[in-house]
């Protein structure tokens, strides 16, 4: 059940976690209420959990059939579907309870986003570019955020949704790199088949984007230096050094840079911090 939730396997949640942390503290100023930052951890590391625990009831078969993650309990068979499920229903009811805690606006957009995560397998089925489809669930916690603290969400809070819209299709797209063959076999839709040998420009785009808009939001913000020096300036190295490991497309250093994205993600939020205690 730990494993089955990727409690073993901390990335994901981190990857989730820090968007939410970046539209709080811009949302509040860079002072959020501390009940309201552990209440948004808690939410995120509930619908991590769930989420994980519908994708692996949806993917099992396709799991058997890739290297990676044919040793997942479900595709082993060390836990049955039933209790997968079950297991998904726990942490829906803890998604619930910090569903109820909320404002409205925050909790329709917490709806909209439910229904785009739980959705992420059938988009791996049809759609060319399933990672589109992740980066938009994986960035709501900016949106929930802002609509949270302040009932609606301001340009500057859409230009920071569209930056970690930008980098969760970067970091999915290094991690697709890993599975690329397998899932050419099992006939699974990415990003890192679609775009074939062009991945790297792909995804190098992508860092760029969200460079150019966490620019464009400290614009709309009214940052002050330290957000440009932390957040862009250190981003735009450390996305350097990640892009320098996947150079050579092997399977074992795109997972490690997949892994590390989540040092990017604290970067930002540094940035934002630091930004804000300047303004």
């Amino acid at each position: 059940y730990w494993q089955l939730a990727r409690f073993d396997r901390p990335i994901g949640w981190l990857l989730l976690l820090w968007p939410t942390m970046w539209g709080l503290w811009a949302a509040a100023g860079g002072t959020p209420p501390a009940a309201l930052v552990a209440l948004f951890a808690v939410g995120a590391l509930s619908a991590r959990a769930m989420s994980c625990c519908v994708n692996d009831i949806a993917d099992r078969d396709i799991d058997r059939q890739v290297g990676r993650t044919k040793e997942r309990p479900l595709a082993r068979g060390a836990v049955t579907v039933y209790e997968a499920a079950l297991l998904a229903t726990v942490f829906a009811l803890g998604c619930f309870g910090v569903w109820l805690l909320l404002g409205w606006p925050a909790r329709l957009l917490c709806l909209f986003g439910l229904f785009v995560a739980l959705s992420y397998p059938l988009a791996k089925r049809w759609m060319q570019l399933p990672q589109l489809h992740l980066a938009a669930a994986n960035s709501m916690g900016v949106l929930v955020a802002y609509a949270e603290l302040r009932s609606d969400v301001p340009p500057a809070g859409w230009l920071l949704y569209g930056a970690c819209f930008a980098w969760s299709f970067a970091f999915d797209t290094i991690y697709a790199m890993v599975d690329r063959e397998d899932d050419r076999k099992a006939g699974v839709n990415s990003a890192a088949v679609w775009l074939g040998d062009q991945e790297l420009k792909g995804i190098s785009l992508a860092y760029i984007l969200m460079l150019t808009l966490l620019v464009m939001y400290g614009a709309a913000a009214g940052a002050a230096a330290t957000f440009y020096i932390v957040a862009v300036g250190g981003g735009a190295v450390v996305a350097r050094w990640l892009l320098r490991m996947i150079r050579g497309r092997e399977p074992e250093r795109c997972f490690y840079s997949f892994r590390m994205n989540h040092w990017l993600g604290l970067v930002v939020l540094a940035g934002v911090a630091a930004g804000h205690a300047a303004w």
